[in-house]
């Protein structure tokens, strides 16, 4: 498809203002003639089409006007927009209940946080990319002062989490990070536990501590530190107490 300017283009790119979608104006605010004064959502224009579709688009571009040919896929959301028909996954550790952020709990979390992030973050930058929450703490022997729910796991052991199966990658194996280094550079927010333990950081078995970094629900970044031998001590305790038969759920 070929602009006024004559040049060839394909597809949209990042500040292009667009004018025109086949043959209907868009407004200045957005909005669209659906029939007489009656105005919708330019977004409408694209909701009458399938996916796979090809719509030709008038846009502004570097100051000049181009005509260009798009092609409509499925759109990724961060949250899908329903999911009645799928188990909620979870995957609970030390007493800890992680989950997924799902349309049905988004809903229902008091979380003025998750808010702001689904303000700026409404689309997949990867097709496996989801919202990690810790949805609730189970009071047991090594959760004890933790009493956060419904805040967005951020990192494990300083890495970036991207999805449910990652976190509990990063949780049950040691090869992500340089523990040492690691245990080094976080002196600071492992205080409280190496106070706990009466030990120097030097002396801790790298492989053994679980370092998660939350978004609480008044907008603070809190860790929580487990360490890995007490979970193991006393997760068929936490199984029996709580039952639960399955500790976790993904696909």
């Amino acid at each position: 498809m070929h602009g006024e300017d004559e040049q060839s283009c394909y597809g949209l790119k990042k500040n292009d203002i667009i004018l025109r979608v086949d043959g209907k104006d868009i407004n200045n605010d957005g909005s669209v003639i659906l029939r007489d004064n009656e105005t919708v959502g330019f977004q409408h224009l694209f909701n009458e089409k399938f996916i796979n579709d090809l719509c030709i688009i008038k846009i502004v571009r570097n100051k000049k006007i181009k005509s260009v040919m798009v092609k409509l896929y499925k759109v990724k959301y961060l949250l899908n927009q329903h999911n009645w028909d799928k188990r909620n996954k979870y995957y609970i550790y030390g007493g800890i209940v992680f989950s997924t952020l799902t349309r049905s709990l988004y809903v229902y979390t008091q979380n003025p946080e998750i808010n702001k992030l689904m303000l700026y973050n409404n689309f997949k930058k990867k097709s496996k990319d989801e919202i990690v929450v810790l949805k609730n703490i189970l009071p047991t022997k090594i959760t004890t002062g933790y009493y956060y729910t419904d805040s967005i796991v951020l990192r494990v052991n300083n890495i970036k989490v991207k999805n449910l199966k990652h976190l509990i990658e990063l949780i049950e194996m040691t090869k992500y990070t340089n523990r040492l280094m690691y245990l080094k550079n976080n002196k600071h927010t492992l205080q409280s536990y190496i106070n706990y333990y009466n030990t120097k950081i030097t002396s801790l078995n790298i492989n053994t501590i679980i370092h998660i970094l939350i978004l609480t629900t008044s907008g603070q970044k809190v860790p929580i530190v487990l360490n890995k031998r007490d979970v193991e001590k006393y997760n068929e305790e936490i199984k029996k107490i709580y039952s639960i038969t399955r500790d976790r759920y993904v696909y």
